[in-house]
């Protein structure tokens, strides 16, 4: 979801909207790179690796320069819980991409939805974005729609973006160059809320990454086929804010649960 950069060690992410709701189809948003507040890599008593965020949760892939090629999911769009009590940038996203880990890299190559609340008003949508540059809400969509979404890189700096709103039939489509160079030296698949303001976090439930695949030195698996990275999010005082179960045992699907904003 866009916005914009924030800092964080190890991580380097999307976007958070902060736009209001009457926002375009086609206009854009203060892009946003590097999630915040992010502690880790730990090795837990089974061997994964945990990491936590105060804005990102749900599962990384990392490699060497060059390594990933193509990132997959589909997820049912949540509906979100609008409070009039939380802040008026609350926002939920929910996203899959290239590049948004590694200090390295200057860009990321990303799209999914997002769920932004005014008042207690819920606006859904899709975007895309390549990171510097600004994020694009691309088409409306409705709570409890199917999408389905991919990042593949073509060649040189070119990335070709699609998602498609399986329920309604929409679809967005785009081949773009990224503005700077592209590492392609992670896959991330991230439900995600707004780094720049507390409490911002909509209740949505639980949202499920299906059918969650990269592509690494030529080789397509789910994330558990590669080494990979549990990220919880976390509120500045640790409490956990979404959690993602373990990975299902053929490593193509988990779940990212809302606690607390």
């Amino acid at each position: 979801m866009p916005s914009r950069p924030r800092a964080l060690g190890l991580l380097v992410a999307l976007l958070v909207a902060v736009a209001p709701l009457t926002a375009a189809v086609g206009s854009t948003r203060t892009p946003s790179k590097l999630p915040a507040a992010w502690v880790g890599p730990t090795p837990d008593v089974a061997g994964a690796t945990r990491s936590t965020s105060t804005n990102w949760a749900g599962y990384i892939n990392i490699g060497r320069t060059g390594s990933f090629t193509d990132v997959r999911a589909s997820w049912v769009e949540p509906s979100i819980s609008c409070s009039p009590t939380l802040s008026p940038k609350n926002d939920d996203s929910f996203w899959i991409g290239l590049d948004g880990v590694t200090t390295t890299s200057k860009t990321v190559e990303q799209t999914g939805t997002e769920g932004i609340c005014k008042g207690t008003v819920p606006r859904y949508d899709a975007w895309y974005e390549m990171f510097p540059k600004y994020a694009v809400w691309a088409l409306p969509v409705d709570a409890g729609d199917q999408i389905m979404a991919e990042v593949a890189w073509v060649g040189g700096q070119r990335f070709v973006l699609t998602l498609t709103d399986v329920t309604s039939g929409r679809r967005l489509h785009k081949t773009l160059v990224a503005p700077v160079t592209a590492v392609r030296s992670s896959a991330e698949w991230v439900a995600e809320t707004s780094a720049e303001c507390k409490n911002c976090l909509e209740d949505f439930g639980t949202v499920t990454f299906a059918n969650a695949a990269a592509t690494k030195n030529g080789i397509t698996g789910g994330i558990g086929a590669f080494s990979n990275q549990l990220v919880t999010m976390v509120a500045r005082n640790h409490s956990v804010m979404s959690q993602p179960s373990a990975l299902t045992p053929d490593g193509t699907s988990f779940s990212v649960t809302w606690q607390s904003s």
